[in-house]
């Protein structure tokens, strides 16, 4: 059998990465791998336009519409639909090779995606619906690129045809939503080493694990029947889910609305069952929920400090609760200065100090790699005011540390806000409510 890697000394090995590298860095190689983002399995559409364009093309390419293929095709062509409707030019990424699907944990692959999504990626490219390009591994040398597919614009017309829009897409039904997320590692991306988010990890499920799962259920199948106008169009709430990072302790809100990328200004226009909405969100949250650990009281604006911009100091804390190095602070608000405020003579160093003395009784508790930490504690927070409005039947938005509701209910928001601080944090002051 002939051996088709390359051989497996050390400067062979050398110059087998530069290759590789050199692929990557090729200006035409740099649109298809960079710019894509992985298949998402969990995409679904209840809406029966959606089905018949997936019987239709099924019964082209092949002789029947089985249902397993059904629902794989229906995945790949939501994804397709969804990256494009974000960006034309990006590309789909996944995976051809056969382990990778027999791998995938049922509890996060609810559509039953499997190998079949070569055959109907392939199905889609001899009829030139899509563009694919397969990917490569280079085994020796330990360095590859996943394959990545796009829609042509013959497929985004017969979708249009069909009536398949962005706006029909939503999760699937079963979608698990208490996710727990392994460590960031680092991997290969565009011939440069990048921390990339970790990934999914298996768990067994307990009381808490259970409990969790059984709120955030409700509030999902309650906000499900509740009517969301945005932009001149119902859309469909999916799920919310939950996300943890590492440990059950770190991490722990609630993602999953696409509303939470929408600027404060679009996120007004909303309306929730036909009533225009407010939006209510703790000031300086994370600031506060360090206080809660001290014996003091805090006072005025966290972010005040003469001569410093507020959109500076807010950064500044951020890094300075994120961070566990002083001196990563100072070099990243360095760099977001000079970006945001290129003629500012204002220094990092003398930020940074500045914030110190404004809260000396959080000196112990900067620096210590505390932002998941206080996620977990806003997540808690948080959880308790969607389960508690859930049950009142009240229709909520959550943004972390804000909250979206219909007008009405201002008052009742802003006093459960404030109740639920005190619960989670034990202190009895009332944070500020913006």
């Amino acid at each position: 059998m002939t051996n088709n890697h390359p051989p497996v000394n050390a400067w062979d090995l050398y110059e087998g990465r530069r290759a590789v590298i050199d692929q990557y860095r090729d200006p035409d190689n740099q649109e298809r791998f960079n710019n894509y983002r992985y298949i998402t399995m969990n995409l679904w559409s209840e809406g029966p336009q959606v089905d018949r364009l997936v019987t239709k093309l099924s019964l082209m390419m092949w002789s029947a519409d089985h249902q397993k293929r059904h629902d794989n095709f229906k995945v790949v062509l939501l994804n397709l639909l969804k990256i494009y409707d974000s960006d034309p030019s990006r590309y789909l990424g996944y995976h051809r090779n056969n382990n990778f699907y027999t791998g995938l944990k049922a509890r996060f692959n609810p559509a039953g995606i499997s190998r079949l999504v070569n055959d109907i990626i392939d199905s889609l490219a001899k009829e030139d619906l899509v563009e694919n390009h397969q990917g490569r591994y280079w085994r020796d040398l330990k360095m590859g690129y996943i394959s990545k597919v796009r829609t042509t614009k013959d497929l985004i017309d017969l979708m249009t045809v069909h009536g398949v829009t962005p706006d029909l897409i939503t999760r699937h039904p079963d979608t698990e939503v208490i996710i727990l997320k392994g460590p960031k590692t680092w991997k290969h991306r565009g011939g440069r080493m990048v921390k990339v988010s970790g990934q999914y990890q298996e768990y067994n499920d307990t009381q808490e694990t259970g409990a969790m799962r059984e709120r955030l259920v409700a509030y999902n199948q309650f906000m499900a029947g509740v009517t969301l106008e945005y932009d001149g169009a119902v859309i469909p709430i999916g799920p919310t889910r939950r996300i943890f990072n590492g440990s059950w302790d770190q991490g722990g809100r609630f993602y999953g609305g696409f509303w939470q990328s929408l600027s404060k200004d679009k996120r007004s226009t909303i309306k929730l069952n036909g009533e225009p909405v407010i939006e209510l969100d703790y000031g300086s949250l994370h600031t506060h929920l360090l206080y809660c650990r001290t014996n003091a009281t805090p006072e005025g604006d966290l972010y005040d400090l003469p001569g410093v911009s507020r959109k500076v100091a807010k950064r500044a804390v951020l890094l300075m609760i994120g961070s566990r190095r002083r001196s990563n602070v100072i070099r990243n608000l360095e760099s977001f200065i000079r970006a945001e405020y290129p003629k500012s003579d204002l220094e990092a160093k003398a930020v940074t100090t500045a914030l110190e003395d404004r809260h000396k009784p959080l000196e112990n508790l900067w620096y210590n790699g505390r932002g998941l930490d206080l996620q977990h504690q806003d997540s808690l927070i948080c959880g308790r005011i969607l389960t508690t409005l859930t049950a009142m039947g009240i229709p909520c938005l959550s943004l972390y540390d804000s909250f979206i509701v219909p007008e009405r209910y201002e008052e009742c928001l802003r006093g459960l806000m404030v109740a639920c601080f005190r619960e989670i944090t034990g202190v009895a002051y009332d944070p500020p409510i913006d």
